[in-house]
């Protein structure tokens, strides 16, 4: 796992450089993490995984993206009550996170 301080170098109190693309940015407020949301993908896909503990080990959390594909590999039954759940988020406008609620967690 990254730190998004390996892409800039400080250069001001308030100014620090991309180290990717060599722009002066202002870091007055949370400037540094979108820009590279924005303009280099993969580098804040590395700063963004969060690692979580599991049983004596550690595993990195999956994306939102990569539980979705994962889900395609599923057999039908599993495929067809993650597209439903997947509907019901997007339709209903629900926060991603309700599947964790009991209720959900039952099914």
């Amino acid at each position: 796992m990254s730190s998004a301080k390996e892409y800039y170098k400080e250069l001001t109190a308030i100014t620090a450089k991309c180290t990717l693309c060599l722009k002066v940015i202002k870091t007055s407020g949370t400037n540094m993490i979108p820009h590279l949301k924005n303009k280099h993908q993969d580098a804040f896909l590395k700063c963004s995984k969060k690692i979580t503990k599991g049983e004596g080990d550690q595993l990195e959390q999956q994306s939102i993206q990569g539980a979705f594909l994962g889900a395609a590999n599923k057999n039908a039954k599993d495929r067809r009550v993650t597209d439903s759940l997947i509907h019901m988020i997007c339709k209903d406008n629900m926060p991603v996170r309700c599947v964790e609620k009991e209720g959900c967690k039952t099914l």
